[in-house]
């Protein structure tokens, strides 16, 4: 049986780290950022035969793809008819639990069997003398064993598993989703818990009772009862895996848990907060028998046929004269197994928790294996730190080491599908259609690092290892690639077939002569067009309306995943201005129409990545719902600082507080103190953008969803319609603006599936623009029926 590695996102400016492990019958995956999904459909990656996923960390790096990946295996994959249930193993650290029911109000689906293992963390220097826990892996298969170490920057040295408890034989270590213990961040401990999980429940049984205000046993229970409504499909929920652990109860009307899941009300916070967990991963393959001997078994007087195929899967057979003969007879030597380490060092003051781990000694998991490749996602500081080059060297001269850094590794385009079109348009206009920015060679070669092994290259995308049998890592693209084929001479770049008509008809507008108005300068920048899910094409939705200057403040309009990564490609990151980071900097308006995740599940990325800007950046202003602006709360509170409570950074607006009671009647669910805050900051909104008016307005969708109308002091106007069907109050509420942004989800003749999803086609889009008397009309949120439109 042949297994291998495939690198299927190497680190980039809008791709991070993720990598497969293929077999004949099984598919692995190890970190799920952001683009997974895009990326995927651009590789043809299929993920029926999906065994686990494993995270290194829990951030917007590694896991903020996880909840649009679920999301599509649900509706897109398909299992095997006997078991209608997608079912695969997710395995990660702290706080995987509370990053997935932070998203309980837009991702669920009741055909997921998900195993969650949230890996605990032990300290084992306790003191002097101290045993070391047994080594044993928080995974396995028929193929792979897989053993786990996790650190981080301040906690002395943690391994994973933890000790079974008492009563505990099992060959794989409980790794289940029990709260992680004390790690010296939390110097003082409240006594034991020891209720019964139905005790815990019914102690909430009393009015005013608020789930934020859980701890310890009770809020992992709590976050267990939400992942269990989200995914009531999953089926190790109810068995403690662990002496910490709290199971759930089997409760026979399954209806409590949707009834507890669904209050307002928002999620404990995790112990610690912001954990800054990085686990990485030994990957341990099963040994494979030697070749079977055909000239030894015909000397042993073995008949050809049938038995000889026992004996070449292990089984002893008995001839007809009597003689017993064992596979070891007629085998020859049995092949080492093979086995590749994932490591995760942000930098390096996680190192010496990392280099203590038992799993990350050599020989400590298996004498006999092989480790032919490990991946380095480390900091430049940890490959300068002596420590960790002796440690590299250590897996001798056969290891190949793949390093996964940004700056280590060439920003190549990996959307190779949209960037070729992309060349092709931009024959139309350079401006309009930019081909994404790229480079083929890393800002810092790996020259610069002392001592590294010979063995030592940078990650790079379509990369595979042979681990069984054995060969080095070679590029193997197996989708079509015309874009780097059109750099190297190799293809012709025609111009679409449009191109021709819409350059003549350019030509004969008569508003490219006219006199100039007041909004010619302002640019529509669309990062994204396509509804639902990504394509190689185009991603979800999300838009940026940019006012004047090189890099002039910018209204957001949506911020569907991946959007951040379609800023590095279309405004790029080479140093200068403008590139992705001063647009990033000057971006000062996000509105956020509705939950759906085709319209929101980028903005944590894009916080996280505004929070990072030095120095800060002015106040972003964003226009949300409650539902979304309590999920981004618990996230910033428990995984990542999005800035979220902080003015200096995040000023909330809420939804409610921006209508107008000519169109939406009086605004409701905002309390007097949130309505007076957003008035205030929607002020603030209007003076940055000299704003005369600001309006969201609701319309027609299956979920409770707005547009948005802005018009400037100096006449220039522009409505968004976000998700709808056609609606007579965005009408009214948009008429006379000078352009209208509206969905065109279907194609004319697909007027029924519009109504049955509440969605518009093109046609009906086209007629809002006249009726509202729009100048200009641009129609976005295309179905993935038509991949190639333009």
């Amino acid at each position: 049986m042949h297994w291998h590695l495939r690198v299927s996102q190497s680190e980039t400016s809008d791709t991070d780290l993720r990598l497969l492990v293929d077999s004949e019958h099984a598919r692995y995956m190890i970190n799920c950022g952001e683009g997974t999904t895009r990326n995927a459909n651009q590789r043809r990656e299929k993920y029926r035969n999906l065994k686990a996923v494993f995270l290194t960390r829990v951030d917007t790096d590694t896991a903020s793809g996880l909840p649009g990946f679920i999301l599509t295996q649900a509706d897109t994959a398909s299992p095997s008819p006997n078991n209608p249930v997608c079912t695969f193993d997710l395995l990660g650290p702290p706080p995987l639990l509370h990053f997935l029911t932070t998203t309980r109000r837009y991702c669920m689906r009741p055909n997921v069997n998900m195993r969650l293992r949230e890996l605990e963390t032990t300290s084992t220097m306790t003191g002097a003398g101290a045993a070391e826990p047994p080594l044993r892996p928080v995974f396995k298969d028929e193929l792979l064993a897989v053993y786990a170490a996790t650190s981080d920057d301040a906690a002395p040295a943690e391994f994973l598993p933890p000790p079974s408890s008492p009563g505990n034989t099992s060959e794989v270590a409980p790794a289940g989703t029990g709260a992680a213990p004390a790690d010296g961040r939390a110097a003082s401990q409240p006594a034991p818990d020891t209720r019964s999980s139905e005790e815990i429940i019914r102690s909430w049984a009393y009015p005013g009772f608020k789930p934020s205000t859980l701890t310890g046993r009770a809020a992992q229970l709590w976050r267990k009862l939400t992942f269990a409504s989200q995914f009531p499909a999953s089926d190790d929920l109810y068995d403690p895996a662990s002496a910490s652990d709290v199971p759930l109860p089997h409760l026979e009307n399954k209806e409590v848990l949707q009834r507890l899941a669904r209050n307002p009300y928002d999620l404990p916070a995790p112990d610690p907060p912001r954990a800054p967990y990085a686990t990485s991963y030994f990957f341990l393959g099963k040994q494979f028998r030697g070749k079977f001997d055909a000239a030894t078994a015909d000397a042993l007087g073995v008949p050809k046929g049938r038995i000889r195929g026992l004996l070449a899967n292990g089984q002893s057979i008995t001839l007809e004269n009597g003689t017993l003969v064992t596979p070891e007879m007629c085998l020859g030597k049995s092949v080492a197994p093979s086995a590749f380490i994932v490591v995760d060092c942000p930098n390096a003051d996680y190192l010496e928790n990392l280099l203590r781990a038992p799993a990350m000694q050599p020989g400590a998991v298996s004498e006999d294996a092989l480790v032919y490749t490990i991946v380095h996602r480390v900091g430049k500081d940890v490959l300068h730190d002596p420590r960790y080059v002796e440690w590299m060297h250590k897996w001798g001269a056969e290891c190949h080491h793949l390093i996964a850094n940004k700056e280590l590794c060439p920003n190549d385009i990996s959307m190779v599908s949209c960037a070729y079109f992309q060349l092709r348009m931009s024959t139309i206009s350079a401006e309009t259609f930019r081909v994404p920015q790229y480079t083929l060679v890393p800002s810092v070669p790996l020259s610069t690092f002392a001592n590294l092994p010979a063995n030592t290259q940078p990650l790079l995308a379509g990369q595979e290892i042979q681990l069984h049998p054995r060969s080095p890592p070679v590029i193997v693209n197996k989708h079509k690639d015309l874009f780097h084929k059109a750099l190297e001479g190799e293809q012709t770049v025609d111009p679409p077939r449009v191109a021709h008509k819409v350059n003549s008809r350019l030509a004969r507008d008569a508003r490219q002569s006219a006199p100039s108005r007041p909004g010619d300068d302002v640019r529509f920048i669309a990062l994204g067009t396509a509804s639902a899910i990504p394509s190689k094409y185009r991603n979800v939705s999300s838009m940026i309306v940019q006012y004047p200057g090189p890099i002039g403040p910018g209204i957001m309009l949506d911020v569907g995943e991946a959007t951040w990564g379609q800023m590095t490609r279309h405004f790029g990151v080479l140093p200068g201005i403008p590139n992705a980071y001063s647009a990033l900097r000057n971006l000062r308006l996000l509105f956020l129409s509705h939950i759906h995740g085709d319209h929101h599940m980028g903005a944590a990325r894009l916080l996280v990545q505004r929070r990072k800007l030095d120095p800060p950046p002015e106040p972003l202003y964003i226009i949300a719902n409650w539902v979304l602006a309590g999920y981004l709360r618990e996230y910033s509170a428990g995984i990542e600082d999005l800035g979220w409570g902080n003015p200096a950074y995040v000023r909330l607006i809420d939804t409610d507080c921006v209508t107008d009671p000519r169109f939406d009647g009086p605004s409701r669910n905002t309390s007097i103190y949130e309505a007076k805050r957003s008035k205030a900051a929607l002020a603030e909104v209007a003076q940055i953008f000299d704003m005369e008016s600001i309006i969201a307005t609701e319309v027609l969708h299956r979920s409770r969803c707005h547009a948005l109308v802005c018009r400037r002091k100096d006449g220039f106007s522009f409505a968004y319609s976000a998700d709808t069907m056609p609606c007579e109050t965005f009408v009214e509420a948009g008429r006379g603006v000078r352009v209208l942004i509206h969905e065109a989800t279907f194609a004319d003749d697909e007027e029924v599936n519009a109504v049955r999803k509440t969605h518009s086609t093109a046609k009906q889009a086209v007629t809002i623009g006249r009726q509202m008397g729009a100048e200009h009309t641009l129609l976005t949120h295309f179905s993935q029926r038509y991949p190639k439109m333009p």
